[in-house]
């Protein structure tokens, strides 16, 4: 009966247990695909915990480009959630049957794959077969003319020029050359530029051309996918093509430089095949039993002038930002409790390097505490503009009750369309702090068995008050007594002397307290950090938190015999420097970027870990070694 209750409390926590696990897949949108065309994966993650971007392997089968990402992340009462979409485009290599390996993500130091994904690659259409007719007329040596264009579902192909900007018209007595041009000559620092490179042959390849794409001087780049791909007369002679693009954004001013793209390939070097243009000509490398020449061709080097951004009319809330973008504020819940934490969602989007973009000043809130701003990213490349939105979830608590409206949160960027600076702010935000008398401002959090965070302790106020221990030690009632005690006899002398010396020493103990507690503050905190690594290791993580938080609280209240419960950091600064004004800048503000960070882990505790805690120790160390120094001067 005993194992039959056993078993059945095991089998029914299952789900509990599981709930907490990553979830993790992916998916494409189809699974037959022609040579000449694109297949969409996407990856997808849901988790309660911080997870990694996935890990993708090297395929044999397939080209792959990123096509952008999204991502939502939300804490609510003390619960994480995170919800990851990747994108991602494929371009065949061969026919026949391929497949997708699995794909990696990591989720803290354990490891989740996604299952395999079998594709059949076909032939193309039959309208993109080498059956196409030649070109009726003969386009000159800049030009190029489309023709039997089949690039993918999604890249309908349009007349084309292979010399709009910035670089040199082909010499068409080649049969293999590669071009690279940029749609800009001159960019402004972190303005998207857009780097087109086409591989152009005439004759067929014996197997896959090998790509090592252009280093970059002074750019980040992006991948703008599908791969375009077609067929184009030059000069009378038809070629096909691949085209990838890249977006890049200056890093600084000065000049960029996008280094030679290089391609080797094999070429037939026997008679042409009957056939030299049959339409899956550039993944039709199976043909590789034949002996060939090596080719190896490369895009010429291209100098882009990256200008500074211009001083005049800039903001004193720009930071940077590049593109065209709007912004909103709102709050999650315009009625709460004070004490109660609430996310405040700043959201920037439009068109440029959202990356890049950092969160803007908030306007000054007094009543409100702010802990932690997690942010989350969506991009897309729409039109080969890089583009999405960012928000910005800023976790706070309202400290008093009342009705708050919250001063605009300005941002600024530069627009290079119209080369000026642009200011744009939010709506007044308002909120309205009810009172609350039974759930107290703090509260932390332990993880349970399903992964969630659980309320484990409320405290009544930011005021955390020092109960002194006001009664008479025993030692000193006793040392009394014997003082007392005249008729004892000259045996017993000695004992009252010893006595009285012992009184005295408890007296001055007890009338200055403070000072005892000082000099047993170093030690108890190295007690209190030693306690903390043994809960580390037992993965009790918030209360090890906790327990260093209370410890700093307490050694600081020791050395300056105050109770500090009540002061925020910066008091308790002023009032160190009052004490030592001599004192470095340097280690009182690695005391509150310290203390500030112990406050955040115990409301956002979901990103601590056993290195983390080690790591706070460390710093927990180094800090008292340095300020035990200071107070004993």
């Amino acid at each position: 009966m005993k194992i039959t209750t056993i078993f059945l409390a095991i089998f029914f926590s299952l789900p509990v247990l599981t709930k907490a696990e990553m979830k993790l897949s992916a998916s494409v949108d189809k699974e037959t695909v022609a040579i000449n065309d694109t297949i969409r994966l996407t990856i997808t993650i849901q988790s309660s915990n911080s997870v990694k971007d996935p890990v993708i392997p090297a395929m044999k089968d397939f080209n792959i480009y990123s096509s952008g990402q999204s991502q939502n992340i939300s804490f609510i009462n003390g619960k994480f959630s995170y919800s990851l979409n990747f994108s991602y485009v494929l371009t065949p290599k061969t026919l026949g049957k391929a497949q997708i390996p699995s794909i990696t993500v990591f989720e803290g130091n354990k490891q989740r794959f996604t299952s395999p994904i079998d594709i059949e690659v076909i032939k193309p259409n039959a309208n993109t077969s080498a059956n196409s007719p030649a070109p009726s007329t003969t386009a000159s040596a800049g030009s190029l003319s489309s023709i039997g264009e089949k690039g993918g579902s999604k890249a309908a192909k349009t007349r084309q020029t292979i010399n709009e900007t910035g670089a040199s018209a082909p010499k068409t007595d080649k049969l293999i050359f590669l071009t690279a041009e940029v749609n800009k000559k001159s960019a402004y620092v972190n303005e998207q530029i857009n780097l087109s490179l086409k591989f152009y042959t005439a004759l067929p390849l014996i197997n896959n051309p090998q790509y090592s794409p252009p280093k970059l001087e002074g750019f980040i780049s992006e991948d703008l996918p599908p791969i375009g791909n077609g067929q184009v007369a030059i000069d009378g002679r038809l070629y096909y093509y691949n085209e990838i693009k890249t977006a890049l954004f200056p890093m600084d001013e000065g000049v960029g430089i996008i280094n030679p793209a290089i391609i080797n390939a094999q070429i037939q070097s026997s008679r042409p095949s009957a056939d030299p243009f049959d339409s899956n000509f550039f993944q039709h490398f199976f043909s590789g039993i034949r002996q060939g020449e090596n080719k190896q061709v490369e895009s010429p080097r291209l100098k882009v002038k990256l200008l500074p951004l211009p001083e005049k009319g800039k903001p004193d809330s720009f930071n940077g930002a590049v593109g065209n973008y709007k912004i909103s504020a709102m709050f999650e819940k315009t009625e709460v409790k004070a004490g109660e934490t609430i996310n405040l969602l700043l959201t920037i989007s439009g068109e440029g390097n959202l990356k890049t973009i950092t969160m803007p000043a908030l306007p000054e809130m007094p009543n409100f505490k702010i802990y932690d701003t997690v942010t989350s990213l969506s991009m897309n490349k729409t039109n080969d503009i890089i583009g999405g939105k960012k928000v910005f979830t800023n976790i706070m608590m309202p400290r008093i009750s009342g009705e708050y409206e919250i001063k605009p949160i300005k941002f600024s960027f530069f627009n290079p369309k119209t080369k000026i600076y642009n200011e744009i702010e939010t709506k007044p935000l308002k909120i309205k702090v009810a009172k609350n008398g039974a759930i107290p401002p703090a509260i932390d959090y332990y993880q349970n068995s399903t992964g969630e965070y659980s309320q484990i302790k409320t405290i009544s106020s930011d005021i955390h008050y020092i109960l002194e221990n006001k009664r008479t030690p025993s030692s000193v009632k006793l040392s009394r007594k014997l003082a007392s005690a005249l008729w004892l006899n000259f045996a017993f002398l000695l004992i009252l002397l010893a006595s009285v010396l012992f009184a005295y020493i408890n007296g001055l103990r007890t009338k200055n307290p403070d000072m005892l507690k000082s000099k047993k503050a170093y030690k108890k905190s190295l007690k209190e950090m030693s306690l903390a690594a043994n809960l580390a290791r037992e993965e009790k993580y918030p209360n090890a938190v906790l327990l260093l938080h209370n410890s700093l609280n307490a050694y600081l209240s020791a050395k300056l015999r105050n109770n500090i419960g009540s002061l925020t950091i910066r008091k308790v600064i002023t009032e160190i420097k009052q004490k030592n004004p001599n004192i470095e800048s340097k280690f009182t503000e690695e005391l509150k970027t310290f203390s500030d960070e112990l406050e955040m882990l115990r409301f956002a505790p979901t990103s601590i870990n056993k290195e983390k805690i080690d790591t706070l120790i460390l710093k927990y160390k180094e800090i008292l070694k340095f300020f035990e120094k200071e107070f004993k001067q």
